[in-house]
């Protein structure tokens, strides 16, 4: 079997785990919270998905694009990483006139994390690093079960609030630990600019 064959075996079975460990995770929260907390904690992880795809602005889409046009993906992804920091301090500032300010903090920094991770699996599949990109996805996934979960099982205190608080650390935990399989050493901090619209 060839390297493509294994690329797509493997990336098909860190799929069905990922999901898998996803829909765990629902069941699991709707049996330990309530009725009403779980409508609630599920709209906030709705908003999350949702900001994520209106919010990436197809940045992560365009670093692959670039990068076949022999311009550097680092300084791609350090652009993107810029631009996504931008949008953070923007969607907090905003955060301050609206009410449920820990439901709306939570959501922006989930974002946040939740495009570079996007823009780290953009960086990964342009230099072809399957195996990594897959990991990332499937540890995400048991960061976000264990980190959020466990707390709920074993700790009464945890509310709804920590959970809004806890799901972003898991995003948090998966970036620091992936992106130190890039070089940053290749970066060429000089030549780091906004993305422009040329594409």
């Amino acid at each position: 079997m060839g390297s493509e064959g294994w690329n797509t075996i493997q990336t098909f079975l860190a799929r069905i785990i990922a999901f898998s460990i996803s829909l765990l995770f629902k069941i699991s929260i709707a049996r330990l919270l309530t009725v009403e907390e779980n409508g609630i904690f599920g709209k906030w992880l709705a908003t999350y998905n949702y900001g994520i795809v209106a919010f990436s602005l197809g940045l992560n889409l365009s670093m692959i694009y670039y990068s076949r046009n022999n311009k550097s993906i680092l300084n791609n992804f350090l652009s993107n990483t810029t631009v996504y920091f931008l949008l953070l301090v923007l969607s907090i500032l905003i955060g301050f006139l609206l009410p449920s300010k820990l439901y709306n903090f939570t959501i922006f920094i989930a974002v946040f994390f939740g495009l570079l991770i996007s823009s780290l699996n953009s960086v990964q599949l342009s230099n072809n690093k399957i195996t990594t990109f897959n990991l990332t996805e499937v540890s995400k996934n048991i960061f976000i079960f264990i980190t959020c979960l466990v707390p709920l099982y074993f700790l009464d205190s945890v509310s709804l609030n920590s959970l809004y608080i806890l799901y972003p650390g898991a995003l948090l935990l998966t970036f620091i630990i992936f992106i130190f399989h890039i070089n940053i050493s290749k970066i060429n901090f000089k030549r780091i600019s906004l993305p422009k619209l040329d594409y």
